[in-house]
């Protein structure tokens, strides 16, 4: 909002009806738990299948990549706090 106020003049009053910004990041905060426990929940289902800790390492380091990727696509301003 400084920013848009600053961009226009002086004589138009802004206010601010509706934030939805609250909603939209306790939103992003569900989904990324959802994806913590997707992932967790992954690695167990490989560790039970494949009973061998060393073999279910290397698709679970993949899983942990592929986060930090999907993670460096959200914009900072979309980022939970």
């Amino acid at each position: 909002m400084p920013q848009l106020r600053a961009s226009i003049s002086p004589a138009i009053d802004i206010d601010l009806g509706v934030d939805r910004s609250t909603t939209i990041r306790t939103s992003l905060r569900d989904v990324e738990r959802t994806l913590i426990l997707s992932v967790m929940l992954v690695i167990i289902v490989v560790f039970a299948f494949l009973r061998n800790l060393r073999a279910t390492s290397f698709p679970s380091s993949r899983l942990g990549l592929a986060g930090r990727d999907l993670r460096r696509h959200v914009p900072d301003r979309l980022q939970p706090r």
